[in-house]
Order: C-alpha cells, then sequence, then structure tokens
C-alpha cells in the first residue's frame, strides 16, 4: 500500500485519499477550496455560471437524473414552496398560472406560419 503525507494537516494517508498529482489530501482540498470561494464570491459565482452555460447539456441531464430518483421529493417541495409563495404573495399565484396557459396555448400555434422564432415575439 503506498502512502503519503498531506503538507497542510500533515498526517500520512493512502493514496486513495489524495487527487491526482495534488500535495494535500482530499478532505483539506475540499476545506481549501471552501474558503477560497467564501473570500471570492464574485469570481467563484462567475465560474460557476459559466461552467453552468458552457455545460448546459450536462446540467440538464444531471437534472433530470436527480429528478427521477427524488421525483416525490421535488414534487412536495415544490407544493410547500408554492403554498409559501401563495401566502405570501397572492398575485405570484395568478401570474404563474397565466404564464402556464399562455404557453399552453401558444404551444399548439405553429410559428413558422406566423413568421416568429419564440414564443415571447407573439406576445410582443
Amino acid at each position: 500500500m503506498m502512502t503519503k503525507c498531506c503538507r497542510d494537516c500533515g498526517v500520512t494517508k493512502d493514496l486513495s485519499e489524495f487527487y491526482k498529482e495534488q500535495g494535500i489530501c482530499k478532505p483539506c482540498f475540499k476545506e481549501a477550496n471552501k474558503r477560497w470561494c467564501e473570500n471570492n464570491r464574485e469570481r467563484s459565482r462567475a465560474i460557476k455560471t459559466n461552467w453552468r452555460k458552457n455545460n448546459s447539456e450536462r446540467v440538464a441531464e444531471v437534472q433530470k437524473r436527480y429528478y427521477d430518483t427524488h421525483r416525490d421529493h421535488v414534487r412536495d417541495y415544490h407544493r410547500l414552496y408554492m403554498a409559501k409563495k401563495a401566502l405570501e404573495c397572492p398575485k405570484h399565484i395568478l401570474t404563474m398560472k397565466a404564464h402556464k396557459n399562455i404557453g399552453r396555448a401558444l404551444e399548439h400555434i405553429k410559428k413558422d406560419e406566423l413568421g416568429v422564432s419564440s414564443k415571447l415575439e407573439l406576445l410582443g
């Protein structure tokens, strides 16, 4: 069994406890990364947003997989969220229902025949 000493915590650990070509162990690396993100919030947020934008297919795949495995939890959370929003702002619920109904109505309109590329163009 191969071991390595973490330069951060000083504990000798198995090589599986280290990321490839890193001098610090995984727990220390995660803690250092967490500290960096806290100290560089704006840059961290920009990096994450850019990654999500450039990897939208992968993000959608992960979200779908999560929804498929946690369907009941997601539905319960959504119901609670909407109930809370209804108590805070009843207008929000009406807006959401109107948006949903307009979207359904526009799905039946053939956009090609009207010469528009999106539902928003139909609304003006």
